[in-house]
């Protein structure tokens, strides 16, 4: 009985030895997208959090989110869509966004605001109309992540 469990504390560290550096080299290449993707919720969170202009509320709970490489460079690009309902022009919406200072380094982002040709009205209510918000942060160091290069 006692070889036995030696046999088995040595096969257990044996797998452990072998599965370490895989491990570090799997901890290695996906540190650098753990830390853009915790840029990207900050961002998210600083801009739901943001006061929404008047006469504007939330259509649904769904953020859609990306880091990538969007054009030529060596860089990260962090991107947000969201839905709103409003009342207001989506100009007004486009300007209340980017006189923000929400940036991932605390800078401006690049706003577009767009409300898509055949939306109808929200029912049950008069003149709210679905509205889409999409939020760029670009040109961040890419570090190693795999996804911005």
């Amino acid at each position: 009985m006692h070889a036995w469990k030696r046999f088995r504390r040595r096969r257990i560290r044996r797998s452990v030895t072998a599965l370490t550096p895989f491990l570090l080299l799997y901890a290695l290449f996906t540190a650098p997208q753990w830390i853009h993707d915790h840029r990207l919720n900050g961002l998210a969170d600083r801009f739901l959090n943001h006061p929404l202009p008047p006469e504007t509320d939330v259509a649904d709970d769904e953020v859609q989110s990306s880091v990538a490489l969007r054009g030529n460079g060596n860089h990260c690009d962090y991107r947000l869509r969201f839905n709103l309902r409003s009342k207001l022009p989506v100009s007004e919406i486009e300007s209340h966004y980017e006189s923000a200072a929400i940036g991932v380094e605390g800078g401006k982002v690049s706003v577009t605001v767009w409300t898509p040709s055949d939306a109808p009205p929200f029912p049950l209510t008069f003149d709210d109309r679905l509205v889409i918000v999409e939020v760029q942060d670009i040109l961040h160091d890419p570090g190693w992540d795999p996804r911005c290069h």
